[in-house]
């Protein structure tokens, strides 16, 4: 999963989920809500489908919940824009030490200007299954993390978060990689991807069908080719602007 979407606009996105959110509530539901939406053109027109309706906490959800955890920003869900701000430095050490579950509020952004407010985008992978992951101890991996820069910035607030689901004698994962662009995210998860793989090695060729118990192989060649696409069409769309 990556954030924010960038299917349709934000801002009938999130009218289209008031609307059901204001139906729900109706009904006398309260609590988690989660919407899956399809985008589609039909007559040259932009259409947007609710497709299903999920009534707990989604991974979806999940992920954003760590996502904005760490990175203690605001979120406009009529515009998509994801920002933190540019602290000093004193503030920004407060900050990291007062790591309560809940972030800032927008207003906390206000006044703020532009030059102060950065904005950021994330990719998730929630379940990376590898079966050499079981062999494998917290304390040499995080070891060999540190030593490769794979890790989280908290001043910066960009780089890799581990989600430790379970321990890795299950051989699963999730990683959230935070970039100041899509393509940095992407490359951020494609560069954690090959470290994982020059740690505990890729998984075997001939296994060309990947199960629940091994997807490594299909996220890491999907990852690495959708970095590469968006590195290179942002690298045009700059000599353009040049």
């Amino acid at each position: 999963a990556s954030f924010p979407q960038s299917s349709v606009p934000h801002l009938a996105l999130t009218q289209a989920a008031e609307v059901v959110g204001m139906a729900c509530f109706r009904s006398g539901i309260i609590g988690h809500v989660g919407l899956d939406f399809v985008a589609l053109r039909e007559d040259g027109h932009l259409r947007l489908w609710a497709v299903d309706l999920n009534l707990h906490l989604t991974n979806s959800q999940a992920s954003f919940a760590m996502f904005n955890f760490i990175c203690r920003g605001s979120f406009d869900p009529k515009t998509g824009a994801y920002t933190v701000s540019e602290l000093p430095e004193e503030e920004d050490r407060e900050l990291m030490l007062d790591m309560s579950p809940t972030p800032p509020q927008p207003s906390s952004f206000q006044g703020l200007g532009e030059q102060q407010l950065q904005r950021r985008y994330y990719v998730m992978n929630d379940f990376l299954s590898h079966p050499a992951l079981t062999t494998v101890q917290y304390s040499a991996f995080f070891n060999r993390c540190r030593l490769d820069g794979v890790c989280f910035d908290m001043h910066d607030r960009v780089g890799t978060a581990f989600n430790l689901m379970d321990s890795f004698a299950s051989g699963v994962l999730g990683i959230l990689c935070v970039g100041h662009s899509p393509q940095e995210a992407f490359r951020e998860l494609a560069n954690a991807l090959n470290f994982i793989a020059k740690q505990v090695g890729p998984t075997d060729p001939s296994e060309h069908i990947d199960n629940m118990d091994n997807n490594f192989r299909s996220i890491h060649t999907t990852i690495k080719y959708l970095a590469d696409k968006l590195t290179a069409s942002a690298a045009h769309k700059n000599n353009q602007l040049t």
